[in-house]
Parts: structure tokens; sequence; C-alpha cells
């Protein structure tokens, strides 16, 4: 597939997921935000990034609602026009986000103690 035909699909897979997650009836443990999606190029696999706000069991208990709502999130992918099948998705967290809040609060503590030192 051509890549921008390709960076395409994945903005279109991102906002579908996104849209699926917030009108599903299972409420998710924690506060999920879809952070990106990654189609290979046969468009047999699509790797949807998230991360999510809340504690280590809320994280557990997110990657275990999203498997089952899988199903349902696929379909809404498989609605779109512009596929010939439907890919399988897999859901990767997304470290990123935990590791800046990390990074901003050692320099927020670094700016403090050069402000009272």
């Amino acid at each position: 597939m051509h890549p921008r035909r390709l960076t395409r699909l994945n903005e279109l897979i991102l906002q579908t997921v996104s849209e699926a997650l917030l009108r599903l009836k299972d409420p998710l443990p924690g506060f999920v935000t879809v952070t990106g999606a990654e189609t290979s190029p046969d468009v047999t696999l699509v790797k949807i990034f998230y991360s999510v706000f809340g504690n280590e069991k809320q994280v557990a208990e997110t990657i275990d609602a999203l498997t089952r709502m899988k199903p349902k999130i696929r379909y809404q992918v498989g609605q779109l026009e512009n596929l010939r099948r439907v890919p399988d998705l897999m859901f990767v967290f997304d470290e990123s986000v935990e590791r800046a809040n990390r990074v901003h609060q050692i320099l927020k503590t670094i700016h403090e103690e050069e402000k009272g030192g």
C-alpha cells in the first residue's frame, strides 16, 4: 500500500477506534487515550497504541477490557469503506505518556530545588 494511503488509513482507524471506545457500554477501568495506530503494509494487522490514566491495577484491568471488546471494535473498523478485509487488532500499551510525566516531575523537582537552594 502506498505510504500516504497507509498514513490516512492509520488516522482513520485511530479516529474510529477512539469513537468506538467512547460508545461502548462496557466501561473501562481507567481513563484511556488512544495515542496512535500503525497498520502493516499488507493491512492484515493494526497496532493500536493506548495510554491509561490510572493506577497499576486500572492499567491491568484496562487491557483485559480492551481484549474483551476487541470483536466489537474490530467490527467498527470493518465498517470503513476503503478496506477490502478487516485487519486484526493488537492493543499495545504506550509508555511514552508515562515517561513524559516522569521526566516532567523530575524537571519540576530540579527547578524547585534550584529555587530553594
